[in-house]
Order: C-alpha cells, then sequence, then structure tokens
C-alpha cells in the first residue's frame, strides 16, 4: 500500500469515526462503542504498518 493510499484510508477511518462518535451521542447504545473501538484500533493498525515499512527499509 502507497504512503498516500495509507493517509486516505486513516482519513476515511477518522471520518466514518467522527460520524460513529455523533451518533453515539445521539443513540446512547453500547453497539456504538465497540464501532468506535473497532475504528480506532483499524486507524491504529495502518498507521503502525506504515511506520513498520518505513523503518524495515
Amino acid at each position: 500500500m502507497n504512503t498516500s493510499n495509507s493517509l486516505l484510508v486513516i482519513v476515511l477511518l477518522a471520518a466514518i469515526g467522527s460520524v460513529i462518535f455523533m451518533m453515539s451521542l445521539v443513540f446512547p447504545m453500547s453497539i456504538y462503542t465497540w464501532l468506535l473501538v473497532l475504528d480506532i484500533v483499524a486507524i491504529l493498525w495502518v498507521a503502525v504498518y506504515e511506520l513498520r515499512k518505513k523503518f524495515r527499509k
């Protein structure tokens, strides 16, 4: 995955996370909390993938 593609994925995941956060404020259900946690984990996974790829060279 290119670095620009990874940045695009992180931006899209952050946008989805902000929508999930707003929905969790409107409808307080535990499913939104788990979706938000999954979204944050996905963002961190992409960031760690990029850092490992950068330092592997």
